[in-house]
């Protein structure tokens, strides 16, 4: 069983009940406990184009490691939202995070799952009319997050940008502040 925890109006954080059901091993066999978070996205916040438009809500999914995270990383990440760290409550602390250093992005790979498990989705499935309607398909995800968590390995494998960054880099710069610069600078 997965929860649902809402960590800002529009922003959810997916994670199971039992921790250890949802992780990945670094090189240095540190264990990351992970969650998906789910981010409802107003689009024509974005783009004046979506005003005509209907389907207007749109959702991005993105994995993000909750623990542990480089005491470093969590200082910036709090700084920049202005919580003092010792005033931050857990679902803060992934909050901060998430918008300071971002997650590795799952969208495709949710979208994939649901559509194999449960058929082709519509544009009208996946963009909504409304808030509610988005609601219902972070819940519909967190059902489907089990399937999701097999793949994990595969998920991170994947370049997260069009220099080839994985998203092992992105959880390392979350985890060990590995700045990941320099393998960028190896992959050009």
């Amino acid at each position: 069983m997965w929860d649902i925890i809402e960590l800002s109006e529009y922003i959810y954080l997916i994670k199971p009940k039992d921790e250890k059901e949802f992780t990945c091993i670094l090189d240095d066999d540190t264990e990351v406990k992970l969650g998906i978070l789910a981010e409802q996205i107003n689009w024509r916040d974005h783009d004046p184009e979506y005003d005509k438009d209907q389907y207007f809500i749109g959702l991005q999914f993105s994995i993000l490691p909750i623990d542990p995270i480089h005491p470093d990383i969590l200082k910036e990440a709090l700084r920049c939202i202005g919580i003092k760290p010792e005033d931050a409550t857990e679902e803060a602390k992934i909050y901060a995070v998430y918008r300071y250093a971002g997650g590795v992005p799952c969208t495709a790979m949710i979208i994939h799952t649901i559509e194999h498990n449960f058929g082709r989705l519509d544009r009208e499935e996946f963009d909504f009319k409304s808030w509610k309607d988005a609601d219902r398909v972070v819940r519909f995800a967190a059902k489907i997050a089990p399937a999701v968590s097999g793949l994990i390995g595969f998920i991170l494998d994947q370049p997260v940008n069009r220099i080839g960054n994985s998203g092992w880099e992105v959880i390392n710069y979350i985890v060990k502040n590995r700045d990941f610069i320099e393998n960028t600078i190896k992959n050009l």
